[in-house]
């Protein structure tokens, strides 16, 4: 009920959804350990998506499995954003000591980029291609889906499943350095 009242620019059933669901969005963004402030932006940014998007929502789905998607994407994007600063950081801070011993730090980093690519080469053909695709070449799930004559649904189960498989054999990685492997992804 209060979903197709959304759908429709009301506002107190955009509140009403806001109050039953912000609280469950601030949580599962501090699960990923993000802090107080980025939680409640997430929260905000959650919601201004919805309220962008209320006419496409559709009220015989799951609004639960629609709020999480959304909460999943910023969560991920507002990763990425700080992997990002902090791999501009860190570079800053090789700039400024070039008497450094830097050929470890290259060693480490040409280790990491050969092991991300030798799990990336590991993909079947069609995930590793999507992936590819989406995080190197910075295609969007529709992009790819036109490009490769496939379903938008089929793109993005691809893409998971390659992100999935990853996550699980890069993750002892990701106490080395966080900050070089996650480069390779932004």
């Amino acid at each position: 009920m209060l979903v197709t009242q959304l759908r429709q620019g009301d506002k107190p059933a955009f509140s009403a959804l806001f109050s039953k669901y912000s609280e469950r969005v601030y949580f599962t963004a501090l699960k990923f350990h993000l802090s107080h402030a980025d939680a409640e932006e997430i929260v905000q940014e959650v919601f201004i998506k919805i309220w962008e998007k209320r006419e496409q929502i559709d009220p015989a789905r799951s609004f639960n499995a629609f709020i999480a998607s959304i909460a999943k994407n910023m969560i991920i994007n507002n990763a990425r954003k700080k992997a990002h600063e902090m791999a501009h950081q860190h570079y800053l801070l090789g700039q400024q000591d070039i008497h450094r011993n830097s050929t470890e730090e290259e060693v480490i980093s040409t280790e990491l980029t050969q092991y991300a690519q030798s799990c990336i080469d590991k993909l079947p053909p069609q995930q590793k291609q999507i992936f590819e695709l989406s995080r190197l070449k910075g295609l969007s799930h529709e992009e790819i889906a036109e490009q490769l004559n496939l379903s938008k649904r089929t793109v993005e189960n691809h893409h998971f499943r390659a992100m999935k498989y990853l996550k699980t054999h890069m993750h002892p990685l990701l106490s080395l350095s966080k900050v070089l492997l996650l480069s390779l992804f932004i």
